[in-house]
């Protein structure tokens, strides 16, 4: 990202933007544009296991999370595997549940989806079809803002199948990167 900051400078030196405050200016507006930025990180899970695994960690500040949902990417042997989503923060003791607990992977085809609808009563809700319809805009339209931890996938059951966790998200200062 800074690359493209002094490949814009260079193009300013060549129309006559030459003075710092110009520049300073000019690297602020870039700097807000990039945090603000709307980005998705992945984190593909080959195994599911009877244990929690760290799919995203959140450092360096905060963010918003717009979306968080899986997909199902090997398919899920017919057995209870219920999966849920934590929340577990750097500082501080407790670990926060994002959601109801109660979502099953059962037998789940590949293209099955599970997204987080942000109530952190509910379970994560499913989709068979391999597709969702978010209400109004999915980026304006609130979201979730964590701080420093690791949001982890916690599965009840071991089962053969995979799936792969998506997060789309953006800085208010930190970033998110996926695995752990």
């Amino acid at each position: 990202m800074k690359n493209i900051f002094y490949v814009l400078i260079s193009l300013l030196l060549v129309i006559g933007v030459s003075n710092a405050s110009e520049f300073s200016v000019l690297q602020d507006s870039l700097d807000a544009h990039l945090n603000s930025a709307v980005r998705c990180v992945t984190f593909a899970d080959p195994t599911i296991t009877a244990d929690s695994t760290t799919a995203f960690t959140v450092s360096d500040g905060y963010v918003k999370i717009h979306e968080l949902y899986c997909v199902v990417t090997t398919e899920v042997e017919a057995q209870a595997t219920t999966v849920k989503m934590v929340f577990d923060a750097t500082t501080g003791t407790s670990i926060i549940a994002l959601d109801a607990g109660t979502a099953d992977l059962n037998g789940n085809l590949v293209g099955t989806m599970l997204r987080w609808t942000h109530d952190f009563s509910d379970a994560l809700s499913e989709s068979g079809d391999g597709a969702f319809v978010i209400e109004g805009n999915a980026v304006d339209d609130g979201g979730t803002i964590i701080g420093p931890g690791t949001i982890k996938i916690v599965y009840g059951d071991a089962s053969t199948g995979a799936v792969t966790w998506y997060c789309v998200w953006s800085s208010l200062g930190g970033k998110i990167d996926g695995g752990a």
